[in-house]
């Protein structure tokens, strides 16, 4: 069985995006269009303003369209899902890292998480500001880490001495 995820007077160019949606929307009693979005789970309205907003195209975590306001035409740009999750799965983790790393020191949206359209190192520091806990992968804290390699090379260090009897 198929649902409406919404259910406004005018809503109109739908575009789809891995699970995201967007499109514009006139509400009852509204002057104007605004873009919702749908997250897989929920809609989330994007504007709310005195614009005409219109004719909204997704590419993965970018949405953009046309704000129209007293004869004057801007285009809006906005991110869109979590910070760093390139995927799209819902999840910041080390399969993001994977993309990035995968498609480093190309230019275009596919795989750049800071919306720069750089794939670099800077994408990967997003994902790691935005890290989230969850699913089958968990990185170590850099402090945790280097604590764990300290304590292996101390074990090594006295494993190999020699202990001398007189």
């Amino acid at each position: 069985m198929t649902a409406p995820i919404s259910t406004g007077e005018l809503n109109q160019f739908a575009k789809v995006s891995g699970t995201f949606a967007v499109w514009q929307g006139k509400q009852a009693l509204a002057d104007d269009f605004e873009i919702y979005f749908w997250n897989g789970t929920t809609v989330q309205p994007l504007t709310d303003n005195n614009y005409d907003d219109t004719l909204p195209q997704i590419y993965g975590q970018q949405v953009v369209w046309l704000g129209a306001n007293g004869g004057k035409n801007d285009i809006f740009l906005a991110q869109v899902g979590l910070p760093g999750d390139v995927n799209l799965d819902g999840l910041v983790n080390i399969f993001d890292i994977n993309l990035v790393s995968s498609h480093r020191n190309e230019t275009g949206p596919v795989a750049d998480a800071n919306g720069d359209l750089i794939v670099n190192v800077f994408d990967i520091n997003l994902i790691s500001t935005n890290w989230t806990t969850g699913g089958a992968t968990q990185v170590p804290e850099p402090t945790s880490l280097g604590l764990a390699v300290l304590g292996l090379e101390v074990t090594r260090f006295i494993g190999s001495r020699k202990l001398i009897r007189v």
